[in-house]
């Protein structure tokens, strides 16, 4: 509509200029028409500049703008008015915003990180890396429509409500109790056919004909809101290995919006427990020999010093706290490793023989040396620099190797 109004007006303008019978009336009409174009293109540059977003929403909406712009120039040529073209351009915008919220799973390649209503934190910045060209695991992403339609079909909302109405304030065994309760409800309830077609479709896509390995990651819509953090309140379950337990992590992943901490929390915080919504990630599995945690500045003095943990397995002993890290302090302005913290892992996360985790011992003199090249935590470090670079601003990541 912006860009019918815009373009109706310079359309006018080019006309009179190209009408003009004399040279001054061409030149004012010129002037003011090259004007017009410099405010909108220059509007637009601002408002990329100061927002910093590159989504494919806003994209479309430039996108809209510059449609809207030529239409406009051309109605008023032909003199149908912009009402019309609002309208058509209008139509447009809605039906590209629609079909994106309206999805029930979504490729990782097609999220930017201003998708986390329909994706969360986790599911937009994966995406938004992805479409980036930084190196992470392939994935698809079952969104907040694919959450509402397993709630609206298994009609399980109002017991679930029922149960939460049902705690004791004072019991935390009453909070207990009502979590279980709700969790055994969703454990209880099919996934529609519709949907499990679905999935098993977008599972085939990540290895072809192949049987591969995924992680089943929770991805809430509220995980970091300016005055409450959600953030680690739900599961991730590793080494899914086929549609059967896919389904099942699927399923514990969305109730474990309504573990007793999460339930405790909103109730504290006053937070609605119907309006928190949870996308679920589901992503290629890497068997890491290598893994950890990346800060790109000092979580605990602030300086400007790249910190990567890591250790041996997979990430989530480290994640988890159930083992101590490395430490590598890597200067950002040299990219040199200046300080060195070296820790004894004993042992460490790997795939079970039918899928997860268990633990596997780790041989005496491997325990206390340096678990990871230097190569190799510059390399990472390179990495957590750029990421810092797009996002503008200090970041927190998981790595593996």
């Amino acid at each position: 509509a912006l860009g019918a109004t815009l373009g109706g007006v310079a359309g006018k303008k080019l006309f009179a200029m190209v009408n003009a019978f004399f040279p001054n009336g061409a030149m004012v009409g010129g002037v003011q028409a090259a004007i017009l174009a410099l405010i909108t293109v220059g509007t637009l540059l601002y408002t990329v500049a100061k927002s910093k977003i590159t989504t494919r929403q806003f994209r479309a909406k430039v996108f809209c703008v510059a449609v809207g712009v030529l239409l406009g120039i051309i109605s008023s040529f032909l003199g149908i008015g912009g009402g019309p073209i609002n309208l058509v351009v209008l139509g447009y915008c809605f039906s590209m915003d629609s079909k994106t919220a309206a999805k029930r799973i979504i490729d990782v390649n097609e999220l930017r990180v201003n998708d986390v209503p329909i994706v969360g934190g986790k599911g937009a910045n994966l995406g938004e890396l992805t479409s980036s060209g930084f190196p992470v695991p392939h994935a698809f992403v079952l969104t907040t429509v694919s959450y509402d339609y397993f709630i609206s079909t298994s009609k399980i909302m109002p017991k679930i409500l029922a149960q939460i109405k049902s705690i004791d304030p004072d019991s935390d065994d009453t909070l207990v109790a009502a979590s279980n309760n709700i969790r055994e409800l969703f454990d209880k309830c099919e996934i529609p056919k519709d949907l499990k077609d679905e999935i098993k479709e977008n599972y085939k896509l990540l290895f072809g004909e192949k049987k591969g390995f995924v992680a089943v990651r929770s991805s809430a819509t509220a995980e970091d809101l300016p005055d409450a953090s959600f953030a680690g309140q739900q599961e991730t379950y590793l080494n899914v290995k086929d549609e059967k337990d896919l389904f099942d992590k699927i399923r514990k992943c969305w109730s474990s919006l309504f573990t007793a901490r999460a339930i405790s929390y909103r109730e504290t915080q006053g937070y609605s427990h119907e309006d928190v919504k949870l996308a679920v990630v589901v992503q290629r599995m890497v068997n890491s020999e290598f893994a950890g945690i990346m800060f790109t500045v000092d979580p605990h003095n602030g300086a400007k010093n790249i910190i990567v943990e890591g250790g041996y397995g997979l990430g989530e002993a480290m994640v988890g706290g159930e083992v101590t890290p490395d430490t590598y302090q890597v200067d950002k302005s040299k990219m040199a490793i200046t300080n060195k913290r070296i820790s004894k892992q004993t042992w460490k996360y790997i795939r079970g023989p039918q899928g997860g985790t268990v633990k596997k011992d780790i041989p005496v003199d491997m325990q206390k040396v340096q678990k990871i090249p230097d190569d190799r935590v510059l390399e990472i470090a390179e990495i957590g620099r750029q990421v810092e670079i797009h996002y503008d601003k200090p970041m927190d990541m998981e790595w593996c190797i």
